[in-house]
């Protein structure tokens, strides 16, 4: 193997490593920003796609923050899979596997109708895709802001998306 031949196959593998990491990065801030604009009426505080949250779980590649407290159970459980929505929008990846996201869904609906867990969760998988369809362009913008800041405070989310709110529901 010649020394050429070497040196540019490691300069393409750290091409691919360079653009593998791009794409991850944009497909975690389209899903941070589903959270972002189901949470914006309530309010953000900080959305990033940085790495965990302080003290979150390690394994998260980024986290939207936002006062939920006062914000009925419905809209929690439509945010919580929110950013799922997006990337089944913008990326058709698969819905369905047992996420941190998908584990708060199913606790959120548990709390709401202890009965029919399944449907409620069906129910609102449908309404966060339907806002994330909705507020499509918004979304993309906050996605793409995100990506080249790495972090926004709750005012920066503010700037960008102006005085968009969701529909209650």
């Amino acid at each position: 193997m010649s020394r050429m031949w070497r040196v540019q196959r490691r300069a393409f593998a750290d091409e691919q490593r360079r653009r593998d990491h791009w794409h991850e990065r944009l497909r975690v801030a389209y899903h941070e920003s589903g959270h972002a604009i189901a949470n914006h009426g309530a309010g953000v505080e900080r959305i990033s796609i940085d790495g965990p949250p302080p003290g979150g779980n390690p394994n998260l590649a980024g986290y939207c923050t936002g006062r939920t407290a006062h914000i009925g159970v419905w809209a929690r459980l439509v945010c919580s899979l929110a950013g799922e929505a997006a990337d089944e929008v913008f990326f058709t990846r698969p819905h369905g596997e047992w996420t941190d996201d998908r584990i708060d869904a199913w606790l959120i609906a548990r709390d709401i109708d202890r009965d029919h867990v399944t449907e409620t969760t069906a129910k609102a998988w449908s309404a966060a895709g339907e806002l994330v369809v909705q507020h499509r362009q918004a979304l993309e913008r906050l996605a793409l802001h995100l990506v080249d800041a790495g972090e926004m405070s709750g005012a920066e989310v503010d700037a960008v998306l102006g005085d968009l709110r969701p529909p209650q529901g």
